[in-house]
């Protein structure tokens, strides 16, 4: 019984031992998003959009300017309301160019695709 239960915890430790040898990876996912110098514009600015995006979303994932009020989340959705937009076309960061609408409040909204995705990041402003 003593001999059972040591080799028990011999074999313990060994293994114990192994697993602290294995390579530990931990891969974080990019985190995508977009961001903006500013938060107020007048209307006909350029608003420099800075992104970074998934290089596994399709070449129509797209970023584009929608009224705040609309409501978040459905790729379709928004895509009903944009005023323009850019297709992300598989970049993984950069940086966009858009000129500011007329006055209001407004969105950039980032989709993982043109073909019923979701919104995936955003960021308010103003024109004023």
């Amino acid at each position: 019984m003593q001999k059972s239960r040591k080799m028990t915890g011999i074999c313990s430790m060994i293994f114990l031992l192994w697993l602290m040898a294995l390579p530990l990876t931990v891969q974080a996912a990019p985190a995508s998003g977009v961001s903006i110098e500013k938060t107020i514009y007048v209307p006909g600015e350029t608003i420099r959009v800075m992104f970074k995006a998934s290089g596994d979303w399709p070449t129509d994932a797209w970023i584009g300017i929608i009224p705040s009020n609309i409501s978040h989340g459905s790729e379709e959705f928004n895509d009903q309301y944009d005023i323009t937009y850019q297709y992300i076309e598989k970049r993984t960061n950069g940086v966009m160019e858009f000129i500011a609408p007329e006055p209001g409040r407004w969105d950039l909204r980032m989709h993982d695709t043109d073909d019923n995705g979701r919104e995936i990041a955003y960021i308010s402003f103003v024109v004023q």
